[in-house]
């Protein structure tokens, strides 16, 4: 099949318009739903639906690794605290009956002495 001139260059302009056409709709998609410009940059707001919730995702696990490490701060500090208590109590323990047997010797010396008299 063959077409005269007019009819040629009809076609050539119809396919350069529709040509223009895809590349302009193309275009506006990248920069509207994908984020990406002719130029190369990336939008980091035009992200898709499953890269925001990734993101999401990834977010609430880090703030359960932060929660997580603030317990395991604070259980840490706990048993510090409950190991420098009871080595408190031990030293105080240690203390009151050292006293005790101090008061005990000074007792058995006052009776000893006062049993000589």
């Amino acid at each position: 099949m063959s077409f005269d001139k007019p009819t040629r260059n009809l076609l050539a302009k119809i396919v350069t318009r529709c040509r223009d056409r895809l590349a302009s709709d193309i275009t506006e998609q990248l920069q509207s739903t994908h984020g990406l410009h002719p130029d190369g940059t990336i939008l980091d707001v035009a992200r898709t639906e499953d890269d925001r919730r990734q993101m999401a995702e990834a977010e609430q696990r880090k703030a359960e690794a932060e929660d997580r490490l603030r317990s395991t701060d604070l259980a840490l500090q706990a048993e510090r605290l409950a190991r420098m208590a009871a080595e408190q109590s031990a030293i105080i323990a240690g203390a009151v009956e050292a006293q005790t047997q101090v008061a005990a010797r000074l007792a058995y010396a006052a009776g000893a002495q006062g049993g000589t008299r």
